[in-house]
């Protein structure tokens, strides 16, 4: 999966993020101020997830290195819809850009709106989700490093006052050597009180309309 300078570096850039993770995130959240990019220079767009609020693409970007060669990257690019009241999509975009710090929260590079349609452009995932990391059962080994992971990742969110209310497999996505990264916001809020989720992994106060806190996630 991994070689343990490799794993220890970034648990040393876990608790330090950690440590300032409330007041980072409240001033990235603030300042807004995620880097824009249309969307029509991306190749090659091949779609790769689609749910009840948007859809997720592939997409390849051209750059040149410092040599001027140029550099082929793969982006996760997903597609909302505006409707009537865009709100939501603008909510996920603050919140998953001040969440972006974390080496355990997918990455928001760039964001761009049409008049119809709000784009996040991400990490993507050349490894897929936890339903596609392979055989199961796994070693006892691997599992714990997979479920160290998802327990830093919602540490931070959490440590950021964010409830996610989304935890299940096609929402953590997986990376070269084995790193998790939790994806897709757009349930995410400071003070939920209403019914949102997947069913089959909502908490049952979620599915009440109870109030909620971070245990939800748990």
């Amino acid at each position: 999966m991994r070689t343990r300078r490799r794993t220890a570096s970034i648990v040393e850039n876990y608790s330090r993020d950690l440590e300032s993770a409330e007041a980072t995130f409240a001033e990235r959240y603030e300042r807004n101020e995620c880097p824009k990019q249309t969307v029509v220079g991306f190749l090659d767009l091949t779609e790769i997830a689609s749910g009840t609020y948007g859809t997720v693409y592939k997409g390849k970007w051209l750059s040149k290195d410092e040599g001027g060669q140029t550099v082929e990257r793969f982006y996760a690019i997903k597609r909302q819809g505006k409707r009537e009241d865009p709100t939501g999509a603008i909510r996920e975009k603050k919140i998953l850009f001040a969440l972006s710090v974390s080496s355990f929260v997918v990455k928001l590079h760039w964001s761009w709106k049409t008049h119809y349609f709000c784009y996040l452009v991400m990490d993507y995932a050349p490894n897929g989700n936890l339903y596609q990391i392979g055989r199961i059962p796994h070693s006892e080994e691997t599992v714990e490093l997979l479920l160290c992971q998802i327990v830093m990742g919602l540490e931070f969110i959490h440590a950021c006052n964010v409830i996610w209310r989304d935890l299940k497999p096609n929402n953590i996505l997986v990376f070269e050597r084995g790193l998790l990264k939790l994806s897709d916001f757009g349930m995410a809020s400071d003070r939920p009180r209403d019914i949102s989720g997947t069913l089959k992994y909502m908490a049952p106060e979620v599915f009440t309309g109870e109030p909620q806190t971070g245990a939800v996630d748990w």
